[in-house]
């Protein structure tokens, strides 16, 4: 994946991982991921507004940050437990 690299300030590190360690990553993406598939299903009955393509592409990339920060703090976890 090609892309520019973002420096993240401090304050916005910060507020990551605390909201990673306040909702683990698996759990929130599972729960969001019902909420939007719910969101959906209502949708398609009365006809789907014309930004969903735009919201779907945005919701995609943000399980899958959700999914990498579930692993590395899946694997960070469980670093922490072999010593």
């Amino acid at each position: 994946m090609s892309y520019n690299k973002t420096q993240l300030s401090e304050t916005l590190a910060d507020e990551l991982v605390n909201f990673i360690e306040t909702h683990p990553p698996e759990d929130f993406s599972r729960n969001l991921r019902r909420i939007v598939l719910d969101y959906i299903r209502q949708q398609v009955d009365i006809g789907m507004p014309i930004y969903m393509k735009t919201f779907l592409h945005a919701v995609y990339d943000l399980f899958e940050l959700l999914d990498v920060a579930a692993a590395e703090t899946n694997v960070a976890c469980k670093m922490k437990s072999l010593f």
